[in-house]
């Protein structure tokens, strides 16, 4: 069975009255069975029990051997315009598109375009790693450093207030070249920046922007309608502001009655020059 959530957070009481819940869609045919149907009634109390507790906002959806059970929307997609949530809003995926952009390269390979053991310099020839192969990209044990634990040496490198993109890093790794952190297929090891390296790649092969490619290859043969790459050129570069509701209960339990009592605050947190999600592809 597939459980898929898309949190969003801890919501308010008083929220909660004022927000539209979005009646959950149940499958469509073939028809559900009797047992389905059970199964999905018990995940809508389920849920809606989360959500009358304040415990869920978000997305949530059951398939089952290839069959939707259960899906469902909660809450708030923005508390502060007060927004709510439905069945098509949109996340930001971050990490979790890191198969997608493996998708690609293997549509690539299928295609006759490029190999898994070249080395990435006969695509990203500006790099210094000969030694590193498209194969050890996708598997995470490249040796390559990951760019959140080099980010102070990045800042530094570029002018200050500068949103970093995929073509910045790819400047800064050949200019900079930072050293490996161990042999390339040695052992594995979480890296960022070899799924940088790897849209790059899908660019320089395909000769189209790694978003359209996606859109044309994946996303619309899929049907998947609401799913597409962050484009950083809407992306505000000056101070960014977030406001996140936080919640204080105090639970008095009795015999036969509980009672919560809730205290909300709203905390303000300003961030500079924040990385777009869509440089983690």
């Amino acid at each position: 069975m597939l459980v898929l959530f898309f949190w969003s957070g801890i919501f308010s009481a008083q929220a909660q009255d004022q927000a539209r819940w979005v009646a959950p869609t149940l499958p469509s045919p073939p028809a559900a069975t009797s047992e389905e149907a059970l199964k999905a009634v018990r995940m809508q109390e389920y849920m809606q029990e989360l959500y009358n507790q304040n415990q869920f906002n978000g997305v949530v959806l059951v398939a089952q051997k290839g069959r939707i059970l259960y899906q469902g929307a909660w809450g708030w997609s923005n508390i502060a315009q007060k927004d709510t949530l439905n069945l098509d809003t949109p996340f930001r995926l971050a990490s979790v598109s890191k198969q997608f952009t493996a998708m690609a390269i293997m549509i690539l390979k299928e295609a006759g375009k490029l190999h898994y053991d070249e080395p990435i310099t006969k695509y990203l020839p500006e790099l210094p790693y000969s030694q590193v192969s498209i194969r050890h990209l996708l598997h995470h044990n490249s040796g390559l450093p990951d760019y959140f634990g080099i980010g102070w040496s990045i800042q530094q490198f570029f002018p200050a207030g500068k949103l970093i993109d995929n073509a910045d890093m790819l400047r800064y790794f050949s200019v900079r070249q930072p050293k490996l952190v161990f042999k390339p297929g040695q052992k594995a090891s979480y890296s960022n920046t070899g799924y940088v390296f790897l849209a790059a790649i899908v660019e320089r092969v395909s000769g189209i922007p790694f978003a359209e490619f996606l859109d044309k290859n994946i996303f619309q043969p899929l049907g998947m309608k609401n799913t597409f790459v962050y484009n950083t050129k809407n992306y505000q570069t000056y101070t960014k502001c977030d406001t996140l509701l936080v919640r204080q209960d105090t639970v008095l339990r009795r015999e036969n009655e509980m009672k919560i009592e809730t205290i909300l605050k709203v905390e303000t947190h300003l961030q500079k020059n924040r990385t777009p999600p869509g440089l983690w592809l």
